[in-house]
C-alpha cells in the first residue's frame, strides 16, 4: 500500500488494531530498489498479521521530516494499539522478507497480555506450556492459609 501525507494519520496512526510496518523510500535510491521485491514479498507473507505500506519521502517531505527521516529506505514500526508520532519504532535489522517478518512477528507477540490458568494436572500442563517459550507458574497459598 502507498501512502501519502494526506491520509497517514488516518489509515496508520488512526488504526489501533493493527500493526504497520512502513518503508521511508526515494524512487532514485539504489538501496531502495534492491529492497523493493523483498518489501512486496514482506506484504504478502504478513498479510492478515502486519499493514505493510511504503511512503515516497521525495513527495512526502513532511511526513518524512516528522518521523525523521534522514537517509533511504527508513523502516518504521507502528504497533498495534492506540498511536503517536513517538509510537515509531526504527528497524535497523535484516533487509530480507524473512528478518524483517520475524521482527515484525516478534513485535507484535510481546502485546504484554497473559493468559491465567489453574494448573490442576499434567494434561492441563501439556496444554497450556509444552511447545512454548515461555509459561510461567507460580505456587500461591489459598487465601484463607495466609494471615
Amino acid at each position: 500500500m502507498v501512502l501519502e501525507d494526506s491520509n497517514f494519520d488516518d489509515l496508520v496512526l488512526g488504526d489501533s488494531k493493527n500493526a504497520w510496518f512502513v518503508e521511508f523510500y526515494a524512487p532514485w535510491c539504489g538501496h531502495c530498489q534492491r529492497l523493493a521485491p523483498e518489501w512486496a514479498a514482506l506484504a504478502t507473507t504478513l498479510k492478515g498479521e502486519v499493514k505493510v505500506a511504503k511512503i515516497d519521502a521525495t513527495q512526502n517531505k513532511e511526513l518524512a521530516a516528522r518521523f525523521g527521516v534522514n537517509g533511504y529506505p527508513t523502516i518504521k514500526f507502528f504497533p498495534a494499539g492506540n498511536k503517536d508520532d513517538s509510537s515509531a519504532m526504527d528497524y535497523n535489522g535484516p533487509r530480507s522478507e524473512a528478518g524483517m517478518a520475524d521482527w515484525a512477528r516478534e513485535q507484535t507477540s510481546s502485546s504484554g497480555t497473559f493468559e491465567v490458568m489453574k494448573l490442576d494436572s499434567q494434561e492441563t500442563y501439556e496444554d497450556m506450556c509444552k511447545g512454548r517459550n515461555l509459561c510461567v507458574i507460580s505456587l500461591l497459598p489459598h487465601l484463607l492459609d495466609s494471615s
